[in-house]
């Protein structure tokens, strides 16, 4: 499971490279889910509050000339995002 988990850390990182490299400004947000509450209580010895989650997932890419990415204040550009 570890092993897993630094196969996936080692992709994000390379993506976060990517990004740094070539965006000026990147806001990113980053929680845990609940369903790795037992791993990290299994991992640490410290348990999660019991608390109500919800949860929303959305998976897509990133299309030139659709779906690039932009910025609010011009909410055309965007679909002009060169990646």
């Amino acid at each position: 499971m570890i092993i897993e988990w630094l196969i996936h850390l080692k992709k994000i990182l390379i993506q976060m490279i990517f990004i740094l490299k070539n965006w000026k400004i990147f806001n990113l947000k980053c929680n845990l889910g609940p369903d790795v509450n037992e791993e990290v209580a299994e991992m640490t010895g410290v348990k999660a509050g019991q608390h109500a989650w919800a949860v929303n997932s959305h998976d897509g890419s990133w299309k030139n000339g659709t779906s690039a990415g932009g910025c609010r204040n011009y909410l055309r550009s965007f679909a002009m995002n060169p990646q």
